[in-house]
């Protein structure tokens, strides 16, 4: 879930950066910062869920 979230996160960042610039070197290194930033965003939340199902023995 923390990836697919981060991946949707990224493309509407790079979607939205079209408006700004057409360079793909700009548009990469946008996408991948912003995949980044989401990413540890919604670490906290994505350990959470990892720890939840360790200790209810689904491992």
């Amino acid at each position: 879930m923390n990836g697919i979230i981060s991946v949707l996160t990224s493309i509407l960042a790079m979607s939205l950066s079209f408006i700004f610039t057409n360079d793909f070197i700009h548009l990469t290194v946008i996408y991948f910062a912003t995949f980044f930033i989401a990413y540890c965003w919604f670490w906290p939340e994505f350990f959470k869920t990892i720890k939840k199902t360790e200790s209810n023995g689904n491992c």
